[in-house]
């Protein structure tokens, strides 16, 4: 049972970890405030003239290849990595429709599209629980670090109570 709870615990702060790696708002305090400020999320760091809108959250394969321009032309090379959300995945997977059904006698197969190769090179599409439906972040992985303070940690308390084991799972950003 604890160590069920535990691994609970773990996939929580992952996925709190995942949401403010992508969509916190940056929070400033004063320098004697009891608590620390927080950063920005991924999809904060985007230029605001880079941001391409997608109306009522569908991307086009128009609108994902004027993006990936974009970014070429700002960046120099291609990026690489998708992130999206459920709905974002399905409508990439359309695109490549005709490469990934395949029609047998009595039935019509369907494969997943894990990467998609575009006019500005091949993307490897992510599907994240934290991502905004309306939203994908278009990046190259070599750029998206995460930066611990302190890395998830289980510490299990040294005395143990009448009802068992004790601990606690720690992580800062």
């Amino acid at each position: 049972e604890y160590d069920e709870q535990k691994m609970l615990k773990y996939k929580e702060i992952g996925k709190d970890a995942d949401f403010e790696l992508l969509q916190s708002t940056i929070v400033t305090r004063d320098a004697d405030a009891a608590t620390a400020g927080e950063m920005d999320g991924a999809l904060a760091w985007v230029p605001a003239g880079n941001a391409k809108d997608a109306a009522n959250g569908n991307i086009t394969q128009d609108l994902f290849n004027e993006c990936s321009r974009s970014i070429v032309e700002a960046a120099g090379e291609s990026a690489d990595h998708i992130f999206c959300a459920g709905k974002a995945r399905s409508e990439i997977s359309k695109w490549t429709l005709n490469f990934k059904e395949h029609q047998t006698k009595d039935t019509t197969l369907t494969d997943t599209v894990e990467k998609y190769k575009g006019d500005w090179g091949t993307f490897t599409v992510v599907w994240d629980l934290q991502m905004p439906a309306a939203q994908v972040l278009v990046a190259r992985i070599e750029h998206l670090k995460k930066a611990f303070l302190r890395p998830p940690q289980h510490k299990e308390q040294a005395e143990a109570t009448i009802d068992g084991r004790r601990g606690y799972v720690l992580m800062e950003l």
